[in-house]
């Protein structure tokens, strides 16, 4: 039986950067590890702070498009401590 792990989730209500399938949305449906479409909820990986995974990620967002806001969103997630943010409206 494998052993569990302490996660660190961060969540953040983000209204203003879904509204009208913007292009945070349609990101997060592309690239989110878990979405639920009709409740407006994705999570995205962030991984440990030793690791580059979360700089791709940015990177990602920023050359697909994402607003400068989600994408400080997502690094303040980051900052925080969190493997994982749960973006949600």
């Amino acid at each position: 039986m494998r052993k569990s792990q302490f996660s660190v989730l961060a969540e953040i209500d983000v209204p203003e950067l879904f509204e009208n399938e913007s292009v945070n949305w349609r990101w997060c449906v592309q690239h989110a590890n878990y979405q639920h479409r009709f409740a407006c909820e994705f999570i995205i990986y962030i991984g440990p702070a030793s690791e580059d995974y979360a700089d791709n990620v940015m990177a990602d967002m920023k050359s697909y498009g994402c607003t400068s806001a989600f994408v400080e969103a997502y690094e303040g997630a980051r900052e925080s401590g969190a493997l994982r943010v749960l973006f949600y409206v």
